[in-house]
């Protein structure tokens, strides 16, 4: 992919309830993935209206079309916000 290909194209995570209806999703951009920081952290607004985080380390080594779905995903609910 080109410069102009990565700044035009994004990550799409989505976030499914048990009914599969999506409760919140993020589009990142692929060059601010591709040119770092190593650590990502972005911010989630729900359809409820509430906020979440999701963070992840993500280091590209080859750029190609994937589509990945998860079927089971570990998440952390903090009670006290770190920072």
């Amino acid at each position: 992919m080109t410069e102009y290909e990565l700044r035009k194209n994004f990550l799409e995570v989505t976030i499914r309830n048990e009914n599969k209806k999506i409760v919140g999703k993020v589009s990142i951009n692929l060059f601010l993935i591709t040119t770092g920081p190593f650590h990502q952290d972005f911010e989630l607004v729900f359809a409820n209206g509430k906020i979440g985080r999701i963070s992840f380390d993500l280091k590209i080594s080859q750029i190609i079309s994937v589509t990945i779905k998860s079927i089971f995903a570990d998440i952390f609910l903090l009670k006290d916000h770190p920072g």
